[in-house]
């Protein structure tokens, strides 16, 4: 089992609080006063998707087994997403410059049926992972189709 990084968690915090809540306060000071009317929502809202981001950190994770690679990803209702090794048609590691001090990084596994996509997690494990699975798309006699 691989669990993402707690960098994971700075992508939607932008997206979902501080992005949302500038826009409001800034055409709330600027454009119209009287929509601070509502500033009672505010706690409440960054109260709700503070825990809707925590619980899509604490359930997403990665399985890896000899048969098969399950993604699980989700706040409310959890996803999972199941994949033969031998169906992998190509996979990509990414590391940014910036994330290499922390060994971080992420992968996206190719299949004929769409893309996986898992991280920021331990870059060293990720590259022991794709390894193994490129071990099993080579070595196996299974047809991906």
């Amino acid at each position: 089992m691989l669990k993402p990084n707690i960098r994971k968690i700075i992508v939607p915090v932008f997206f979902w609080l501080v992005l949302p809540l500038s826009i409001y306060f800034g055409l709330g000071y600027a454009a119209e006063p009287s929509i601070f009317n509502f500033i009672n929502f505010v706690p409440v809202y960054v109260l709700a998707i503070s825990i809707l981001i925590y619980f899509a950190f604490r359930h997403s994770r990665l399985y890896v087994s000899e048969g098969f690679i399950i993604k699980q990803s989700g706040a409310w209702d959890i996803d999972v997403d199941y994949l033969q090794p031998h169906k992998i048609q190509s996979m990509k590691l990414t590391q940014y410059f910036w994330q290499k001090s922390a060994d971080v990084g992420k992968v996206k596994l190719y299949t004929a049926g769409g893309a996986i996509n898992f991280g920021p997690a331990n870059y060293k494990k990720l590259k022991q992972f794709a390894n193994y699975w490129l071990y099993q798309v080579e070595a196996g006699n299974k047809d991906w189709m």
